[in-house]
C-alpha cells in the first residue's frame, strides 16, 4: 500500500466505468469533431452521413451509452467538471446589462447570417462556393453557441420558462352592472 492519499481515497474503477466516461466525453466532443470530417477525404455521401451522425445522432447515442455504462455518478462528475470550467471562464455569473446586450447582438447577428445564407441564394445571384457557404454557416453556428453562454443565466431562465407550462387562472371578463336610465 502506498502513502499517497489521492490513490487511497479513489476507489478502483471498472472497465465499464472507464468506457462510460469515455462515451460521455465523446458525447461532448463529437459535434466539434464533425468540423474535421471534410478534411478526411471521404466521398461526399460518406462525409455528409458522418457529419450527420456526429452532430445529430452521435451525441445522444454516446450519452445514453455513457450513462448506462458508467452510471449516474460519472454523469454528475462530468457535469460538475464542465460547470467548473464554465465558472472559471466567468460564464456562470449573472450577465450585466452590457454583457446581455452583447449576447443579444451576437444571437441576432448569427440568426440573421443563417437566414441570409439560407434564403439569399434564391433571392440574389449565388456567387459563393458551397465550401465558403459551409464555413460561413459554421461560423454563424459557433457565434450562436457563444452568444448563449454570453447571455448568462437570465437568458437560460427565460428560455426555460418559455418551454414550461404554468397553469394560470382563467381571466373572465368583468361584467358591468346594468344601468337603468332615470
Amino acid at each position: 500500500m502506498t502513502n499517497n492519499p489521492i490513490s487511497e481515497s479513489r476507489p478502483a474503477r471498472s472497465v465499464a466505468y472507464r468506457l462510460g466516461v469515455g462515451c460521455l466525453i465523446l458525447a461532448l466532443l463529437s459535434p466539434l469533431s464533425a468540423l474535421l470530417v471534410p478534411y478526411l477525404g471521404f466521398s461526399a455521401a460518406a462525409t455528409a452521413a458522418l457529419i450527420g451522425f456526429l452532430v445529430v445522432g452521435g451525441p445522444e447515442v454516446f450519452l445514453i451509452a455513457g450513462i448506462a455504462l458508467a452510471g449516474k455518478e460519472a454523469w454528475e462528475a462530468v457535469k460538475n467538471r464542465l460547470g467548473k470550467m464554465l465558472e472559471w471562464l466567468g460564464l456562470t455569473r449573472p450577465a450585466g446589462r452590457l454583457r446581455y446586450n452583447i449576447g443579444i447582438l451576437l444571437l441576432l447577428g448569427a440568426n440573421l447570417g443563417l437566414f441570409v445564407l439560407a434564403y439569399g441564394p434564391a433571392l440574389f445571384s449565388n456567387d459563393l462556393s458551397p465550401q465558403i457557404t459551409l464555413y460561413l454557416n459554421l461560423v454563424c453556428d459557433v457565434v450562436m453557441l457563444i452568444s448563449v453562454f454570453v447571455l448568462g443565466s437570465q437568458f437560460w431562465d427565460k428560455l426555460k420558462k418559455l418551454f414550461t407550462w404554468e397553469d394560470t387562472p382563467t381571466v373572465t371578463a368583468a361584467v358591468a352592472p346594468e344601468r337603468r336610465l332615470p
